[in-house]
């Protein structure tokens, strides 16, 4: 993509602007974002001081992940066996900025393991963020999937947790005291999951987009969502 050259003027209400001679009978889009913004739209999320302080610090690859996704690569992908998905496809609302997305557990789920559940638009919405997260609370509801025997996989869970975040570029985010208060106090009436509570307060918390197909969700009008 060409840049733009040079801004010329800029005022309230006017922005001029010089663009190469290629743009003429091209339609442009241009974004202005807040200078705070444009310096940290391009910082890893555990760098940028809006994410930093509430990115769980994780350690390197432990020595047998690393070996299994070195021998396979693919290792996590078809990793359920089962998995007695709640969730039917719905269509969100809204959409917010794409410096860094929120993964609810079951989108989380399906992306890692490739699932056909995943929607092209979802595809497209991770493929084109700038960094990827999830709720510690995501992990704690992973696990009780697996221990009610709603889901099975093929690697130990803790394995398939750290392959799921360190090995794929996944931050997790921790649950703090800022988040728990937001959890019990979140506009309008919110259905009464716990986990979705928290995963909704994280999103507002970071003022990240959060990306769900849970209907639930999706009609809560408090929170940023993508389409």
């Amino acid at each position: 993509m060409e840049a733009i050259r040079t801004i010329q003027t800029a005022s309230e209400s006017k922005l001029t602007i010089d663009l190469p001679a290629s743009f003429v009978g091209r339609q442009v889009e241009v974004i202005v974002m807040p200078v705070e913004e444009v310096a940290t739209a391009h910082l890893p999320p555990e760098q940028d001081p809006r994410y930093a302080r509430f990115i769980q610090k994780q350690p390197p690859l432990s020595p047998h992940v690393r070996k299994m996704l070195d021998e396979n690569p693919n290792l996590l992908k078809g990793s359920v066996l089962h998995y007695d998905d709640p969730f039917e496809p719905a269509v969100p609302r809204r959409i917010g900025s794409l410096v860094m997305i929120l993964l609810d557990t079951h989108i989380w789920i399906w992306w890692i393991e490739g699932s056909p559940r995943l929607t092209l638009a979802q595809n497209d919405f991770i493929l084109n963020a700038t960094g990827l997260s999830v709720c510690m609370i995501s992990c704690w509801e992973l696990a009780k999937l697996v221990a009610s025997r709603r889901m099975t996989l093929k690697l130990p869970i803790l394995d398939w947790i750290e392959a799921g975040t360190v090995g794929a570029s996944i931050e997790i985010v921790e649950f703090t005291t800022e988040i728990a208060v937001e959890a019990n106090n979140l506009p309008g009436p919110f259905h009464r999951d716990p986990a979705d509570q928290i995963i909704v307060a994280t999103s507002r918390i970071l003022n990240i987009p959060l990306l769900t197909a849970d209907a639930k969700i999706l009609n809560y009008p408090h929170v940023q969502l993508l389409i």
